[in-house]
């Protein structure tokens, strides 16, 4: 295994320790120069991590996927309150608009029959008396 010669950025006071390694890892898993797959090098570039990287990493994988999973359940329990709502409100709206054209169709229908009735009415009382009707 033969490595790349690679330039030191100068070690000063703007750079911190973390920063340091953390360049030194990816740079270690950059330049190796190994002709194996893809899954050994993850495994070298891991294998050199930090112990503390490792577990802040992976307490943050942990913490992201509980997150998820969390946010995943909340947002199908909200969406079947919000879709069962949504129907209750619409059924509700049909039938008070049904009930409200029922409402006026009847009234309509009724004050149509009165003013027929009125008016059949008048017309009875304006005839002349008639004679000599057999019934």
């Amino acid at each position: 295994m033969e490595r790349i010669n690679t330039v030191q950025p100068p070690c000063s006071e703007k750079w911190s320790e973390p920063a340091i390694l953390a360049g030194k890892a990816v740079r270690d898993f950059i330049t190796i120069q190994n002709k194996s797959s893809i899954m050994k090098k993850l495994t070298t570039f891991f294998r050199n991590l930090r112990i503390r990287t490792k577990l802040v990493g992976g307490y943050t994988l942990i913490f992201i996927m509980a997150i998820l999973a969390g946010d995943a359940v909340i947002y199908f329990q909200v969406k079947s309150t919000i879709e069962t709502n949504i129907e209750n409100e619409l059924k509700n709206s049909t039938a008070t608009i049904l009930n409200m054209i029922e409402t006026a169709a009847s009234t309509s229908i009724k004050n149509h029959l009165r003013v027929v009735a009125e008016k059949n009415r008048q017309i009875i009382v304006n005839l002349p008396p008639a004679n000599n009707i057999d019934l």
